[in-house]
């Protein structure tokens, strides 16, 4: 099993039914690894940048799977977007959707846990960027640790 791929897509669906577009587009806005440099912002990134498995004892069927995954929040000075109900630009956008999406998947332990066997989830670290001037874009990492158990075939 790829225990990345599986991974990638388990949070990019979680985060698509409950982070609304900020500005409406009515796609999707949330995507692996960085956006293009034609991209339309704000935009999401996701990267599973580290997943080993660990057997489980004697007796016992089945791996411990520990995934490390990035959520980068890419956002430019010329939108404003909605997040909760209040307007925000530019770094005001970039931290409202960087704590909109720590709530998400942290306050979401017990939903994540019943519908995919995710026994933990951490924030790790995370890293503003300087302003980019060049690209007009302001940037946020925020790393997350996942744990979960699976049956081993």
């Amino acid at each position: 099993m790829d225990f990345s791929k599986r991974l990638y897509e388990i949070v990019r669906d979680y985060l698509r039914e409950r982070l609304p577009d900020p500005i409406n587009r009515g796609g999707h806005w949330i995507y692996p690894d960085y956006p293009r440099e034609d991209a339309k912002m704000p935009r999401i990134g996701i990267v599973v940048y580290g997943t080993y498995t660990t057997e489980f004892g004697l007796g016992f069927r089945g791996q411990r799977v520990f995934s490390r995954v990035e959520v980068s929040v890419w956002t430019d000075s010329r939108k404003d977007g909605i997040v909760d109900g209040l307007r925000y630009r530019g770094s005001g956008l970039r931290e409202a959707l960087s704590d909109k999406i720590i709530n998400i998947l942290i306050g979401g332990r017990a939903e994540l846990s019943r519908l995919y066997g995710i026994k933990d989830v951490r924030l790790v670290s995370t890293t503003v960027y300087a302003y980019n001037p060049d690209r007009d874009l302001y940037r946020k990492d925020l790393v997350f640790d996942f744990v979960w158990d699976t049956e081993k075939t």
